[in-house]
């Protein structure tokens, strides 16, 4: 009778004891996940931060190569000078031409003069109604000294294909500025491919977006096994804005298995601890009454 007594006790007890071992495992689960998650964004912080201060040193490092062409070079002062001497403008195309051989990420540099309202890019030089971003031109000498880069923005290639670019554009000369323009494009898919090779591509991402929003490059294309959404569409873990030139950096894992692990480990262990704890709570209600019965009935 007792042995029969404490078999029962035993087979009511033990469900409760593994639903309170599970329940500690639950939370120790749960620890380790969240401070995966806090690691996985602090990680991403910090390669934003620095991807970002790398796109921001490479920005600038070209707008101080242009203004130093622009305070320094003798033959860009003449250029706006002396509008009718073709041995000036040849030798400043040639300087121009020098500029985009100095960096592969630089597409164009054009000078404007408005003496003359002529063109002079490293490749021909034309009247501005000639000339294919003569639009952007008008809207430069409308607008107030601005020493920021543009957001992106489409312009016309030698092919007549529409092209995306980033430009910088300052006034010449740097002090009074009635006497033209320079402006340097950029190629943004460039600058996207350079800060790829700083990280793992194929599992972990980085998107360069303008401060419209805009993405730099859609590589999707290129990771079609792996992911089947958008560059912009993909979670972001961490975010940074570059307080020089407003582009916006964005990491994350492009591993959708993992990410999704990341952001639902948590959801699915609060709900299966929800169930155990409620498991438990039945569990002592219902021994407690059975075993307290025989009690009552005595």
């Amino acid at each position: 009778m007792k042995n029969t007594w404490l078999n029962r006790l035993l087979l009511s007890y033990i469900p409760i004891f593994l639903i309170v071992f599970s329940v500690l495992v639950f939370l120790f689960v749960l620890v380790l996940s969240e401070q995966a998650k806090h690691q996985a964004v602090s990680t991403n912080k910090i390669i934003a931060e620095q991807i970002s201060q790398s796109v921001d040193n490479t920005l600038r490092s070209i707008s101080d190569q242009i203004v130093k062409e622009l305070r320094s070079n003798e033959t860009i002062r003449d250029f706006y000078k002396m509008p009718n001497d073709p041995l000036v403008n040849q030798k400043a195309s040639a300087i121009l031409n020098n500029i985009v051989l100095s960096n592969q990420l630089i597409d164009q540099v054009y000078l404007y003069r408005t003496g003359d309202n002529r063109v002079l890019s490293n490749s021909t030089m034309m009247g501005i109604d000639s000339f294919a971003d003569r639009a952007f031109i008008t809207e430069q000498l409308k607008k107030d000294y601005d020493r920021n880069w543009t957001s992106i923005r489409f312009v016309k290639s030698e092919n007549d294909q529409m092209k995306p670019v980033i430009s910088l554009v300052r006034k010449y000369p740097l002090l009074f500025e009635d006497q033209g323009l320079i402006v340097v494009n950029v190629n943004p898919v460039l600058v996207q491919k350079e800060i790829d090779g700083m990280v793992n591509s194929k599992s972990f991402y980085t998107n360069l977006f303008d401060r419209n929003g805009l993405l730099f490059y859609d590589k999707t294309a290129q990771f079609a096994n792996i992911v089947k959404m958008s560059d912009s569409q993909l979670p972001s873990i961490s975010a940074v804005t570059s307080t020089y030139s407003g582009f916006e950096v964005r990491t994350g894992y492009r591993n959708s298995v993992y990410t999704q692990f990341l952001s639902g480990v948590s959801k699915v262990w609060v709900v299966l601890g929800t169930l155990l704890l409620a498991c438990g709570l039945l569990s002592v209600i219902y021994v407690s009454r059975r075993h307290y019965k025989p009690i009552e009935m005595y």
